[in-house]
């Protein structure tokens, strides 16, 4: 039963070998899913996600004393169209 799926940045070789595909979106709709959370920029995931009205999301920027990265960063995961990013301080909101 697939609710929701998330890897994380720092996770390696096993987070290169367990990428979310864009069938498996459904999956994770079926089950009731309503977030996957991603650091990876597949595109058919993405597309799969917004079809399916399932938000997905960046995975977090570690460094909270870097703004101006912050902002960069997700600047672009918007223009990938990611629907949003985690954070890991306030200071990030």
């Amino acid at each position: 039963d697939v609710r929701a799926h998330a890897l994380g940045r720092h996770q390696g070789e096993a987070r290169r070998q367990a990428r979310l595909a864009a069938q498996q979106v459904e999956q994770v709709k079926a089950s009731g899913g309503q977030v996957i959370v991603m650091p990876h920029s597949d595109p058919t995931v993405l597309r799969a996600a917004k079809a399916a009205g399932i938000q997905a999301l960046d995975s977090i920027f570690a460094d909270v004393n870097d703004m101006e990265a912050l902002r960069r960063e997700t600047e672009l995961v918007k223009r990938l169209g990611f629907t949003g990013k985690c954070m890991v301080n306030p200071r990030q909101i």
